[in-house]
């Protein structure tokens, strides 16, 4: 339970998924959608003594989040890590979204105002690099639109990714019945930075501090209007490559760490201005072109390191 305890929580995001679904012509009906995930401890017992608050963001719009509280147990009796899930069903969602940046959001609410159905609990054993969770068979039951259907939920979580799928099948011939790709969707684990950004030089030039931004396709767009397009954003967004294809030390299509510098309008959609690159573990990463400057720093790496 500790390992769950420590590796669960984070930000997750499928956008290097996304790209490459596109990239290498993935039939349409296979592709998966966009969603971003956040984990959080719980510091209470409310739910479990070990209880996390998880809400998925799909497809960037706000009107797709969905919390919920995955809490684990030890199941000796089943050799694995047992997670209930709680929706908020029926619940006026609005006063808990984004828990995950205030917990005290969830102050007030415990277990039965929460929805749990019965049967659908995850078992979770070891794998080489993490966790993998799986329904019993046939186990979550129930009905939807007049049928009877079970669904197959999986989750598998490691250092570095979240992968999870939710097919759902009709009892009676076991055919799918809803339109998730038949591989799962893979979330990389994301690392935040803090970035700045200075367009131009001397005393006027526009500067931008105390960015914070993901590493899984993160972007900060800010307001850079010119005389011809009063409503311009520069952007400034970073991703870990993630190659899903030719992936060799040696090739081109080795994973990076890269930084773009974007534009858009009315009009006119999002275009890179520039790029770089550098090693995929990368702590830090900045470009100078004398007339634009940008920065990026690991959150973790910018705190005191203290040496003998």
């Amino acid at each position: 339970m500790m390992v769950m305890n420590a590796i669960m929580p984070g930000t997750y995001d499928n956008y290097e998924q996304t790209y490459f679904n596109k990239r290498l012509d993935i039939p349409a009906d296979q592709r998966h959608r966009h969603i971003h995930t956040e984990i959080r401890k719980i510091p209470d017992a409310r739910f479990g003594e070990h209880a996390f608050y998880v809400q998925d963001y799909w497809d960037d719009d706000p009107s797709k989040q969905q919390p919920r509280i995955y809490s684990f147990f030890v199941d000796e009796i089943e050799g694995a890590l047992r997670m209930e899930s709680y929706y908020f069903t029926g619940l006026d969602r609005a006063a808990y979204l984004n828990a995950h940046d205030d917990l005290k959001k969830l102050d007030g609410l415990t277990k039965d105002k929460l929805n749990y159905v019965k049967g659908c609990d995850l078992y979770f054993t070891r794998t080489v690099d993490g966790f993998h969770g799986k329904m019993k068979p046939k186990a979550c039951v129930y009905e939807e639109k007049s049928e009877k259907v079970y669904a197959d939920f999986q989750i598998m979580i490691g250092n570095k990714s979240l992968w999870k799928g939710d097919i759902i099948r009709r009892v009676n011939d076991n055919k799918q019945v809803n339109s998730e790709p038949k591989h799962l969707y893979k979330q990389n684990r994301a690392r935040w930075f803090t970035c700045s950004l200075t367009l131009g030089e001397g005393a006027d030039a526009p500067r931008f501090k105390g960015l914070n931004i993901m590493d899984q396709g993160g972007t900060a767009w800010l307001p850079v209007p010119t005389p011809e397009h009063s409503d311009r954003e520069v952007g400034l967004h970073i991703r870990n490559v993630d190659w899903a294809m030719n992936n060799s030390k040696t090739a081109f299509t080795n994973d990076v760490f890269s930084l773009y510098l974007d534009e858009r309008w009315k009009g006119q959609e999002r275009r890179h201005i520039m790029y770089t690159w550098s090693k995929a573990d990368s702590e830090r990463l900045g470009i100078n072109l004398l007339y634009m400057q940008a920065y990026c720093v690991l959150k973790e790496a910018a705190k005191p390191n203290p040496q003998l």
